[in-house]
């Protein structure tokens, strides 16, 4: 009989270890508060350590999964890009692991996370007539283009 086993993280185990692969020690990470880990945390990853965990279980009951798959170093590896979009090497280095691996997993987990959306994004069926219609670029930043000093758009 082959033995079930639990890859369940809570909230709490998702903060203490995401900040630990990112280089946060645990000392570090006792001597601020809450807020100020979450903050950090959110800063990496992009998202509150309780959707983490949300996510982390989604995935695992949604996706047939090998067990070397079920990483949380390259779970927190895909959330860390899909946030600042950083190169292989730069994810690497942070990480703590290989290029190659690098990548494959992280484009492995952003694969499975993408497959969440039809399981998680529903709409009433029946009775609707409104057709939405939308667009997500990714660009959440302003940007301010150089300019040059003489030259102006409008001269007045």
């Amino acid at each position: 009989m082959q033995q079930q086993v639990d890859y369940t993280v809570s909230s709490a185990s998702m903060l203490r270890r995401g900040l630990k692969v990112v280089g946060v020690d645990a000392a570090t990470q006792n001597r601020c508060i809450y807020s100020s880990n979450v903050r950090v945390f959110k800063g990496f990853f992009g998202i509150h350590p309780n959707h983490a965990e949300t996510i982390w279980k989604d995935v695992i009951a949604n996706e047939q999964l090998e067990g070397s798959d079920i990483d949380l170093r390259a779970f927190f590896m895909a959330l860390n890009f899909l946030r600042v979009t950083a190169t292989e090497d730069i994810r690497a280095t942070l990480f703590g692991v290989d290029k190659k691996k690098a990548r494959k997993q992280t484009w492995n987990w952003i694969g499975w996370i993408a497959n969440l959306k039809q399981h998680k994004i529903k709409f009433p069926s029946g009775g609707w007539d409104t057709t939405f219609v939308c667009s997500v670029d990714g660009s959440h930043i302003t940007m301010n283009e150089p300019r040059h000093a003489e030259l102006k758009k409008d001269p007045k």
